[in-house]
């Protein structure tokens, strides 16, 4: 084989209908055979011979039985026929074609060659008469070559470009079939056979944990290599035809200069880092030292619940996610004094019943209230009521110092256009803890910012319990870890016992 860059094992498909080959036909005017001899010159940096066994197809287009006629070289730069030669029939001038590498199924009525993975075809063309057998043949690339230069080491796909096509073996001229595949690579270069095409499409390239999108909007023309670089902050009396010789003509350098990069940033997804500002930070990129000293939580929880209509009501555009802070590891009382009577009796007694959400939660029978299973949060969707909780909680206290986890909620500032901060539900917990067990790329975000889910010990909620007629003001709830069930405690003076509080607010 020719000594290249892009080298294919070449499956050739004719286009159209295959045609048996018939015997040299005879012709009144004796004919003459040619003979063929051909050089490498230029291409890439090397001037190489042609390898022993290579073979160009050689036709006389417009002569029947004289198409696509394999010549072969022992590796010295002269070629012979493989069986019968081509001939020069009659007195006439005839244009004469060959082709690079051959491929025998094109025929004079069938000349194209369906390809699916790009091959460097070359392509010569000249005349011949009888008088002029020697001939003379400069091959050209006939595909289109694209070099991408990145300034680092990257893994890339490129889409919008198609790699398949056909060449007409008689005419050089290739064009494309088939769409657009998806290729794949890395390293610092891309480096590409295309047939000559307009291309409108892009490349996603990923740098460490950093992705970019690379525009490729361009023209690319037959013959011509554009370079790019992108930076990231790449018969009955018959003579042989004899003394054909030839060159190949190099890629006409086309500089593209510098492609536009834009970095790319993921998607949002649960376990992306929340800042003060109301922004994220994907899970995926490694925090900076500033990065880290403005988060403020991780996404926790895609879309919205559509449980909590006072939350809705209040803030209807909050329905990107849910966020749990980085404040849950600091253990306080619920309250600090005894309260004279429920937040739900207070709710009642102010009338207040049809302002919030007061379902069977209430009841002092545990197990109606229907919050946990052993597995998983039973109806969670129902209870994840976080907001309206701490809504009306803040509405029945007295002080903001009888109620201890309230008070915490004064010093969180939360970025505009959310919910502000909340304490979590039973239910909220539980869709927390227990349903996914966690996501584990929440979990991770936590380790990363030295933090962690509150498993295996007990924690505050906003949902109330108001069993035994105590003036119990919040339930408590102890999930373990990974197993996806809960205790809820119920006795009448744990108000004042010191547990972690999860707060939580939707963006």
């Amino acid at each position: 084989m020719i000594k290249r860059i892009f080298q294919s094992i070449i499956i050739c498909t004719a286009v159209l209908s295959l045609v048996a080959c018939e015997g040299k036909k005879q012709e009144e005017v004796a004919s003459e055979a040619l003979g063929v001899k051909a050089r490498i010159m230029g291409f890439e940096s090397n001037s190489e011979s042609w390898s022993a066994g290579d073979t160009i197809g050689v036709s006389i287009p417009a002569v029947n039985n004289n198409f696509n006629v394999p010549y072969r070289t022992d590796g010295d730069g002269a070629f012979s026929a493989v069986g019968s030669p081509v001939y020069i029939v009659g007195t006439q001038e005839h244009e004469v074609a060959a082709y690079y590498p051959y491929c025998a199924v094109a025929t004079q009525s069938a000349p194209e060659v369906a390809f699916e993975e790009p091959v460097d075809w070359l392509f010569a063309k000249t005349t011949a008469d009888r008088g002029h057998t020697a001939l003379q043949l400069e091959f050209h690339h006939v595909m289109s070559r694209l070099t991408i230069q990145f300034s680092e080491e990257v893994n890339y796909q490129i889409f919008g470009i198609v790699q398949s096509g056909k060449i007409n073996t008689a005419t050089g001229a290739v064009t494309v079939t088939g769409s657009p595949q998806e290729i794949t690579g890395s390293g610092k270069q891309v480096d590409i056979l295309v047939p000559g095409q307009t291309i409108n499409g892009s490349a996603n390239v990923v740098w460490g944990e950093r992705t970019f999108i690379v525009s490729l909007n361009m023209t690319l023309e037959a013959g011509k290599r554009y370079s790019y670089r992108a930076t990231l902050d790449e018969e009955t009396e018959s003579i042989a035809l004899e003394g054909i010789s030839g060159s190949i003509v190099p890629w006409e350098e086309v500089d593209g200069g510098e492609l536009v990069v834009t970095e790319k940033e993921p998607d949002l997804s649960v376990g992306d880092y929340y800042l003060a500002d109301g922004t994220t930070v994907s899970h995926l990129r490694t925090l900076s030292a500033a990065q880290k000293a403005q988060v403020i939580g991780v996404v926790c929880e895609l879309g919205v619940n559509s449980d909590d209509s006072t939350r809705l009501a209040d803030f209807p555009a909050c329905t990107t996610g849910k966020v749990i802070a980085l404040y849950d590891a600091t253990a306080r009382a619920w309250n600090t004094e005894s309260v004279s009577t429920t937040m739900c009796a207070w709710m009642i007694n102010q009338g207040l019943e049809n302002q919030y959400l007061w379902p069977a939660r209430y009841k002092k029978d545990a197990s109606a209230e229907g919050m946990i299973s052993s597995s998983a949060s039973a109806n969670r969707d129902k209870v994840c009521q976080g907001y309206n909780n701490t809504k009306l909680w803040k509405q029945h206290v007295g002080s903001t110092t009888t109620y201890a986890a309230l008070s915490a909620l004064g010093s969180m500032s939360a970025p505009d256009g959310t919910t502000g901060w909340y304490i979590a539900s039973v239910g909220d917990l539980s869709a927390l803890l227990v349903d996914a067990s966690i996501d584990p790329t929440v979990q991770a975000s936590l380790n990363e910012l030295g933090a962690a889910l509150p498993y295996g010990q007990s924690i505050w909620s906003s949902t109330e319990s108001c069993l035994n007629n105590g003036s119990q003001a919040s339930m408590t709830v102890n999930f373990k870890n990974g197993e996806g069930n809960a205790t809820i405690g119920l006795g009448k003076a744990i108000h004042t016992k010191t547990y972690p509080v999860v707060m939580m607010l939707n963006f």
